[in-house]
């Protein structure tokens, strides 16, 4: 069966961006939240894993000029 993917899931793919949930006992989850989206040097933090990818969408259009999966 074939794989079907979000824009969201196939941008993420496309640009080797990582979320997952913080530790809870880390400093990282007291001081910015639960969750983190990550690629290369660029990481952002929020509440939901969502929240961290839709934050560090908008850093690497700004700083790298990578449109997110809904610009075209």
């Amino acid at each position: 069966m074939e794989e079907h993917l979000s824009p969201r899931e196939q941008w993420m793919r496309l640009n080797k961006v990582v979320a997952y949930p913080t530790d809870v006992d880390s400093r990282e989850f007291k001081m910015f939240g639960p969750f983190v989206a990550k690629r290369g040097e660029h990481k952002e933090y929020g509440p939901t894993k969502d929240d961290a990818i839709n934050r560090l969408a908008q850093i690497l259009w700004i700083k790298e000029d990578i449109k997110t999966w809904n610009m075209k």
